[in-house]
């Protein structure tokens, strides 16, 4: 029972800090600007939907594969140490963002179905980090069998 409730500890300051980072470094990539022809060759919520998975990815993405690495390599337990580390990066998302940047507190997923072209935005994070915390514990129990 100890170690479930350490194992939920550091997932939770892991996520919250996949959170702090992730939103700081969106803004710089946000910031990057993108030629107008790349708006006028496809339709317009497809263009979104693709520059959102790119920013996403580089933002989020390849931070959840990082913290996901550590995950699976701490803990035997990825499913519940992945779960928790989302729930955290959820929870300063939608919390801790308007503390630190004095906004309004938000439902991340509101309108989701709506605006399907944002649905980057949702997907990315959780499947790298899912991913790369099941990948790393696989590659460490084979590892530990050789």
């Amino acid at each position: 029972m100890k170690s479930n409730v350490g194992n939920a500890v550091y997932s939770g300051v892991l996520g919250l800090l996949l959170g702090v980072a992730g939103v700081h470094l969106n803004g710089y990539v946000a910031a990057v600007a993108i030629p107008e022809d790349f708006f006028t060759a496809f339709n317009p919520e497809i263009t979104v939907f693709i520059v959102n998975v790119i920013t996403q990815f580089i933002s989020f993405g390849l931070l959840a594969m990082i913290v996901g690495a550590i995950l699976g390599r701490l803990s035997s337990r990825w499913l519940f140490t992945s779960t928790v580390c989302y729930i955290a990066f959820m929870l300063y998302l939608s919390v801790g963002v308007a503390f630190v940047y004095s906004t309004e507190i938000s439902n991340p997923y509101s309108g989701g179905l709506s605006y399907w072209w944002l649905t980057a935005s949702y997907l990315v994070l959780p499947i790298c980090l899912f991913m790369a915390t099941f990948l790393a514990k696989k590659r460490q129990s084979r590892n530990a069998s050789v």
